[in-house]
């Protein structure tokens, strides 16, 4: 895959949605993230703070439904790679559903 677009904070609109929602269809608003755009539509952001690292990515871009969970995850990096909200019921917000979605299990 390659990168067709890189925004920095001050250019990230167009590489991330303004707006998406979560899994209870509770909006969120975008937040000048830094990210890119790969070929495939993919969209990605990275972030990091003083505590963990972060990469939230968009698997099949601005098409919809551009909600959490379904489209949407977050992997949080600290010594190890995590899925965000790991451990954490993800049928409110959708933040943690990665796993139950790679196992195939129901959780919305």
């Amino acid at each position: 895959m390659h990168v067709v677009k890189i925004c920095s904070n001050a250019s990230a609109q167009g590489c991330f949605h303004q707006n998406w929602l979560k899994l209870n269809g509770d909006e969120s608003i975008g937040d000048g993230i830094p990210g890119f755009i790969l070929n495939d539509g993919t969209l990605v952001r990275i972030y990091w703070n003083v505590a963990h690292g972060g990469i939230i990515y968009d698997v099949n871009g601005f098409k919809k439904p551009n909600t959490v969970g379904k489209d949407i995850f977050r992997l949080m990096i600290r010594v190890n790679i995590l899925e965000y909200g790991e451990g954490t019921d993800c049928s409110t917000t959708g933040w943690g559903c990665l796993k139950n979605l790679l196992l195939g299990e129901d959780y919305y």
